[in-house]
């Protein structure tokens, strides 16, 4: 179920797709018999979630649970704390019994938890288990701290996505974690599409795939999608580094008769180099790997909820910040005008969000597509090292790269900020 646009996705068993796929979206379900079902499985499902753990994370107070979950979870939180209160159950009023076995004494704490009603004198703090009977141990319930509590969900959706875990560092301040809007979701290697979802759902019937047997090289059709005036040529080399020739890659699908191990397959199989959030001295939080990096290393995609540009530019300039134009393609041939697109980061998307700005960057940005075609204009926005990065070395990216090639002759553009990024050949501004 999709909350934020309150629709539901039906999974039909009588009915799919030619490309095997056979959900569709709806926004209302008539099918009585249907609804019974789902509610039914519902229940069950959170049943099972509360009995699996009675552990229950923080939220904001002012903010529904299913804002931060699914509709099933949602209703295994409630579940949970229900439970959890059951479980207590036994340990009210001890408040009371504590005061009454300190009735004696002739000084009284200033930092009581609350005010206690007068009791009898005859109640007693509970007496101890007689000496040949075992005490039964009582399970203590861990509160995780913030920082946690992000990093298990973090960690949950990068485990789902086959990535290595993100960690989160400072050892500037007590700032515990990055700001970040409490509805964030992190999505490691897709769009939240939204409403948009429709409208690429057919474009996929377009994919065509490549017929190769054995490497995909200069005859492949994906790799003929785009090329130079020298022809196709790979994208990546034997060990899969990014050659650092061109700005777009069309890899090889899933209706390409090359295998997983085909080397125009480097991108969608998603990030597998560590990477730390860290707090920074002087530029906020910055993101950087914790280990060595050779040059032309694919470092991952920079997710979210992908929008219109034109709703792009009604965001306020904080949110705006988050967002990445997607235009590589803009003025490809059959691109229609409706079709331009941003990625919008600040309530969706991974650890790129928090990637700073360089004016001499040591990452460099590449759209590539494998689920889509030119003509849909919906590439992904690939990271990769312009060059080798030794562990712990911050990753940083040119948020205006058209700039660097117009040094000296444009100036600075009204909304843009001083840059800080200390770079030998520092614009002095940054375009955000």
């Amino acid at each position: 179920m999709d909350l934020y646009y309150q629709r539901l996705e039906i999974k039909w068993g009588d009915w799919r797709r030619q490309d095997g796929t056979n959900t569709t979206w709806q926004e209302v379900l008539e099918n009585e018999e249907l609804t019974k079902a789902w509610a039914k499985k519902m229940k069950e499902d959170h049943t099972r979630l509360a009995r699996e753990n009675l552990a229950v994370d923080i939220l904001d107070s002012t903010l529904p649970s299913h804002v931060f979950r699914t509709l099933e979870t949602a209703n295994g939180f409630q579940e949970k704390l229900k439970r959890s209160a059951d479980s207590l159950a036994r340990y009210r009023n001890w408040n009371i019994a504590h005061a009454d076995s300190e009735a004696g004494s002739s000084t009284r704490s200033s930092r009581s938890r609350e005010s206690v009603p007068p009791q009898s004198t005859s109640a007693k703090r509970p007496a101890p288990p007689p000496s040949g009977e075992r005490q039964s141990k009582k399970t203590k319930t861990v509160v995780p701290s913030a920082r946690q509590a992000l990093l298990q969900r973090w960690s949950r959706a990068c485990k789902a996505a086959g990535a290595p875990p993100v960690r989160i560092r400072n050892d500037v301040d007590d700032q515990e974690i990055p700001p970040l809007d409490p509805r964030f979701i992190y999505i490691e290697n897709d769009f939240y599409l939204g409403i948009l979802a429709d409208e690429f759902e057919e474009d996929e019937a377009y994919l065509a795939g490549c017929e190769c047997v054995g490497p995909c090289e200069g005859d492949c059709n994906c790799l003929e999608l785009i090329s130079d005036e020298d022809g196709p040529t790979p994208a990546y080399d034997a060990e899969g580094l990014f050659r650092l020739d061109r700005s777009v890659v069309v890899e090889c699908n899933k209706l390409c008769a090359c295998g997983d191990e085909c080397s125009n397959r480097v991108a969608q199989k998603g990030r597998d180099v560590e990477i730390e959030i860290f707090r920074t001295e002087d530029r906020g939080w910055g993101a950087r790997s914790l280990q060595d990096l050779p040059k032309g290393k694919f470092l991952g995609l920079y997710t979210g909820r992908l929008i219109r540009r034109e709703d792009a530019a009604n965001l306020s300039d904080s949110h705006r910040s988050y967002t990445f134009d997607i235009d590589s393609l803009d003025n490809g041939p059959g691109v229609p005008d409706d079709r331009r697109y941003s990625v919008d980061a600040h309530s969706f998307g991974n650890w790129t969000r928090f990637v700073n700005h360089s004016c001499s960057p040591n990452v460099q940005v590449y759209s590539v597509m494998w689920d889509s075609t030119p003509q849909m204009n919906r590439p992904y926005l690939a990271f990769v090292t312009n060059q080798v990065i030794p562990a712990e070395t911050e990753l940083t990216i040119d948020y205006d790269p058209k700039a660097a090639y117009d040094r000296g002759k444009r100036r600075r553009p009204p909304g843009s900020k001083e840059c800080r990024c200390g770079s030998a050949c520092c614009r002095g501004w940054v375009a955000v």
